[in-house]
């Protein structure tokens, strides 16, 4: 089952009955009484077999509130495949103001989220970098003694449809400031599916304008990655 990484061995990862999403309980960070900064707890999966699978979509409800604006509490979603020897970054980093939930206001009192404070978030990993055949996946907060951290309704699925397969890396035009009221949006694509990708739709919006549609035709294997021009605007 679902095990802890403490290093440190003070307060870590504990199952609370204070607040829930639904249900009677939830998993709570408690970083209000938490003094040692920047101390880790990891709540680790068991291990997750990945062969064959395109991508592992990470889903859970999340309560924070800061306790100063200076709070830099902060949530991560990793994963591990070395059995939890050492554990890698995906794209799920939040901290401080973009961790908390409760629209910023300051709690300074040891904080338990309304039932409109929870928001849902989903990660996914993509098993494009990952040459083993099952992973560790992690939660892993970064205390500030700030306020308490609170995780609801974790789970976790395997994606292996073709409509998951295409994902935007980057959009590299428009950036910055624009000079021109004519320009050519341009994208980095990318394939995080089992098969080649030949076609696909790309729907694009610039300032509430009206919507473009860019039909892709092309041949792009499995991790790997494609700039693409869209029809000028």
């Amino acid at each position: 089952g679902w095990s802890l990484y403490n290093p440190d061995g003070g307060l870590s990862w504990q199952r609370t009955t204070t607040a829930s999403k639904t249900g009677v309980a939830s998993m709570e960070l408690n970083a209000f009484n938490y003094t040692a900064t920047k101390s880790v707890a990891i709540l680790k999966s068991p291990k997750i077999i990945v062969s064959g699978v395109d991508s592992i979509i990470v889903s859970f409800d999340l309560a924070y509130a800061r306790y100063s604006a200076a709070s830099q509490d902060s949530l991560q979603i990793v994963y591990s495949t070395d059995c939890g020897v050492t554990w890698q970054k995906t794209n799920y980093n939040k901290g401080g103001a973009s961790l908390a939930t409760n629209g910023g206001t300051l709690i300074t009192s040891s904080y338990s989220p309304a039932p409109t404070d929870w928001r849902h978030e989903t990660v996914g990993i993509s098993t494009c970098n990952i040459n083993v055949s099952s992973i560790l996946i992690g939660v892993k907060a970064v205390n500030d003694f700030g306020n308490n951290i609170y995780v609801d309704n974790l789970a976790l699925s395997k994606v292996d449809t073709k409509q998951r397969n295409a994902a935007i890396l980057s959009i590299n035009k428009p950036f910055g400031t624009l000079c021109t009221p004519d320009f050519t949006p341009e994208i980095t694509l990318a394939n995080y599916g089992t098969d080649t990708l030949k076609t696909l739709a790309i729907n694009y919006q610039v300032e509430n304008g009206s919507i473009g549609t860019y039909n892709f035709t092309g041949s792009l294997a499995k991790c790997n990655s494609q700039v693409v021009t869209l029809n000028a605007i």
